[in-house]
């Protein structure tokens, strides 16, 4: 069987390797990686679809041993001019998820499906790095095996409301 961990640590190695050879002078490139941390370390793919719009890929560990892959697609509400240094941007927009969880959570082996909503804001700077703070309100149903000394399938539901904050490269 493969290592789960190994899976992740290649995919982030791959993911960062592709943006070392972009172009180093994109100012307003439609694509951005990089990484955020809420309950747990992510790595975050941002692409632009339109002008106002952009979907975004995350995969990440969470705080419970597990983890998970999640997407949204989310609408720039607002740009205000706050400086005259760098772009602000507010967002928000819809999303969904699946998580895997193994160890000391409540079932011992699970799968989550969510639904989840973000809303965040974020600085772009004149050069390719964005900053952002997001928060992430969703509802996930999880199935899992219980514990191990019983072996009973459990059901359940979680609503969270994850802050997050990220760094990414954009090119």
């Amino acid at each position: 069987m493969i290592n789960m961990k190994k899976i992740i640590l290649f995919a982030a190695a791959m993911l960062l390797s592709i943006s070392a050879f972009a172009d180093e002078n994109a100012q307003k490139g439609p694509r951005a990686i990089g990484g955020q941390l809420g309950y747990g370390a992510e790595i975050t793919y941002q692409h632009a679809i339109k002008e106002r719009q952009f979907v975004e890929a995350n995969l990440g560990l969470n705080y419970m041993f597990g983890y998970g892959i999640r997407a949204s697609y989310n609408w720039i509400l607002v740009q205000p001019q706050w400086t005259d240094y760098g772009n602000w941007a507010l967002y928000a927009g819809p999303g969904v998820g699946i998580g895997f969880g193994h160890g000391l959570s409540r079932y011992i082996n699970n799968v989550n499906f969510g639904v989840m909503a973000i809303l965040g804001v974020e600085f772009d700077f004149p050069f390719p790095l964005k900053l952002s703070a997001e928060l992430h309100p969703g509802f996930s149903l999880g199935v899992g095996d219980g514990n191990e000394t019983r072996k009973v399938l459990n059901m359940g539901s979680f609503f969270g409301f994850v802050p997050t904050i990220g760094v990414k490269y954009r090119f």
